[in-house]
């Protein structure tokens, strides 16, 4: 089921293909009248896993602004929006924001760096303001004080990690490369080259031989998977295992800032 409130008569319905976004455009929107926000996943659900329904078709039926993460994170939605003949204005909240590659495919990741997300809550504000003028200032106004808490979120991280003594690390997938990279963290491996693909006994060695030539000591796994590879191999190598959450999924009393700072918190305790 989508997140969503009862539709108000004339209501600008705004849909979110992922919860980052989702997080990112009821913060904008909040307190302007007439307007709804939906998540178009359901709670818990991964973009990987996202299996569209009927209900969604005709949600997008109805919809008037599409917020999409792009490269290739979200490419469904078009042929949904082909599906339900939508004519909603549609908005790319990866255009700006600085992209990593790898194998010369894009990292979607992008809004673990928060500069790269101060971009997508930038570009949700300015599609907003375009397609419903009249709430130009409140869409200004909750734009500003959020971009203060993501710089303020930005410093933090900044400040924290500067200080850790610990920079190597795998991670279960490649997902946190741009909080890596920002941070001046090294990702030196990853256990999968895609979500829910097991790795090969050669990969399993050559992940080996690199976890002891770098002296790795942390593997960064995620909360909302629990693969036996990473429970054995941190067994087997003596490694400690964090579970850092790369925000895919969340959940309506949850936000975007507060996992971030419980991602923060881990991190902190953790890379001495």
């Amino acid at each position: 089921m989508l997140n969503q409130q009862k539709k108000q008569t004339g209501a600008l319905v705004v849909v979110a293909t992922t919860y980052p976004l989702y997080d990112f455009t009821r913060m904008v929107t909040d307190n302007a009248p007439n307007v709804m926000v939906k998540n178009l996943l359901p709670l818990n659900v991964k973009p990987h896993d996202f299996t569209p329904t009927p209900e969604i078709t005709a949600t997008l039926a109805e919809t008037n602004v599409i917020i999409k993460n792009g490269l290739g994170l979200d490419a469904y939605i078009d042929r949904l929006i082909a599906a339900s003949n939508s004519r909603a204005v549609i908005i790319n909240t990866s255009a700006n924001a600085e992209i990593l590659y790898s194998n010369g495919a894009p990292d979607v990741h992008i809004w673990l760096d928060p500069q790269n997300a101060i971009i997508q809550v930038e570009r949700i504000r300015d599609a907003l303001i375009a397609v419903n003028p009249e709430n130009k200032n409140i869409y200004e106004q909750n734009a500003g004080r959020y971009m203060a808490l993501l710089n303020q979120l930005d410093n933090d991280y900044e400040m924290t990690i500067k200080n850790t003594g610990q920079k190597k690390f795998i991670s279960y997938h490649s997902a946190f490369r741009y909080l890596a990279k920002r941070y001046g963290l090294a990702e030196v491996a990853t256990i999968v080259a895609a979500p829910d693909k097991e790795p090969s006994a050669r990969e399993i060695a050559a992940l080996t031989r690199i976890i002891k030539d770098q002296k790795i000591k942390v593997i960064f796994s995620e909360p909302q998977i629990s693969p036996r590879i990473v429970e054995t191999l941190a067994a087997d190598l003596g490694l400690k295992i964090l579970n850092l959450d790369p925000i895919e999924t969340g959940g309506e009393d949850d936000s975007y800032l507060a996992i971030m700072r419980r991602n923060l918190e881990i991190l902190k305790n953790e890379l001495r």
